[in-house]
């Protein structure tokens, strides 16, 4: 970034500016993937006779425009020119700026336009080292400048640095970078031969269904900016369905739980399931011994309880709760109730040996003698106060 002098009018009008256009020093630019490389502009390369002679006369601009000035577009784009007298001072290259636009005229007298910003082209130089103090990443080389554009007060330092390189594929072992000293810098640049040729081999770009003729150089920037942003709409598409898919899953989960909810809640149900716990308990006290506890046992416990009493040497462990209720069912019709053990079994076996060795001790009765009766089914006595 370079500050602009004191201006005055000239015969015409217009207003001639003294002014800093660049400089030498490490500058930070930041990458496309945010990451910030530090690059050098040494003096021989800011003050080469041949770079300085590109920014001769060179077209201003009012902030930087979106395409390379070229004489097709120069009368839409320029607002004045730099002045022919382009000089090296100190670490400073110094010009005077003419604006010619009455708008832009204005927006300098009012303050609205202070600093200037150049654009330009240079070889990349990927040797890091130091100078004065400050280290470099990489220099870069052969700078061929395009335009010079107004900006507002600390312009550069407000925003982001722009650099748009091509692939050493495209132009050779070293890259080619247009460069912007500010923000609010070219969104698209076409990239000239670091010799300054300018001719350009006209293509047709196709962007979003419209034709437009372009650059080839710059055609290939499209297609790889055009790409870059379809795959990311494609990679969000797919993000956005996933999202969806998972919010649909679970409705769907919502859904069969309010059904099951309401299914466990259901009367009918519930006395099926109690009738059906029932038959099973049943079922399974023909089988295992009278002081089992079924609290708390699932069916598939009672099944497995059964059938390790039948036989000890089966194995249940990884079968299905259907396997095994199957293997109980078939076991099950196979138990003879009038020869298994139960509790209730066991109780009537008992009353009924309690009621014959009674009867069998009685003594002869007698003709006289009421028939004898067991103590637990006489009445109780009753007490009566006198």
């Amino acid at each position: 970034m370079a500050g602009l002098g004191k201006p005055e009018r000239t015969s015409q009008g217009f207003l001639r500016i003294p002014a800093f256009l660049t400089r030498t020093g490490v500058l930070e630019y930041r990458r496309a993937d945010g990451s910030i490389v530090r690059e050098c502009r040494l003096p021989e390369e800011v003050f080469k006779t041949r770079s300085l002679a590109t920014l001769s006369a060179a077209p201003v601009t009012d902030l930087h425009p979106t395409q390379m000035i070229t004489p097709t577009n120069v009368r839409e784009l320029s607002i004045g020119h730099v002045s022919d007298d382009v000089r090296p001072e100190g670490e400073l290259v110094s010009a005077a700026v003419t604006v010619q636009d009455a708008g832009a005229i204005e927006a300098v007298e009012r303050g609205d336009r202070r600093e200037l910003s150049c654009g330009y082209q240079c070889r990349i130089d990927e040797t890091p080292g130091t100078y004065r103090g400050q280290q470099y990443d990489v220099v870069q080389r052969d700078i061929v400048y395009n335009h010079v554009a107004l900006g507002p007060r600390n312009w550069g330092r407000a925003g982001r640095d722009v650099a748009l390189r091509v692939d050493a594929a495209d132009g050779g072992s070293d890259d080619d970078v247009f460069r912007l000293d500010a923000a609010d810098a070219l969104s698209v640049a076409t990239i000239a031969a670091p010799e300054g040729d300018l001719d350009m081999d006209m293509v047709t770009v196709r962007i979003d269904g419209v034709d437009s003729p372009a650059p080839k150089q710059t055609a290939q920037l499209f297609e790889k900016a055009i790409t870059t942003r379809d795959d990311a709409l494609v990679e969000a598409i797919g993000e956005r369905d996933a999202e969806k898919g998972r919010a649909d899953g679970l409705a769907s989960e919502v859904v069969q739980l309010k059904a099951k909810l309401a299914a466990a809640e259901d009367p009918k149900r519930l006395d099926a399931a109690v009738s059906e716990r029932s038959a099973l308990v049943e079922q399974a006290k023909r089988v295992l011994p009278a002081d089992h506890k079924f609290d708390g046992l699932s069916a598939r416990q009672i099944h497995e309880a059964v059938l390790k009493k039948l036989d000890a040497k089966v194995e249940l462990i990884g079968k299905s709760d259907e396997y095994v209720g199957a293997r109980f069912d078939q076991l099950m019709s196979s138990v003879d109730p009038s020869t298994a053990s139960t509790r209730n079994d066991a109780l009537d076996r008992a009353r009924r040996a309690t009621t014959h060795t009674h009867v069998a001790s009685l003594p002869a009765a007698r003709t006289d003698a009421k028939p004898y009766v067991p103590a637990w089914r006489r009445p109780l006595s009753v007490s009566r106060s006198h």
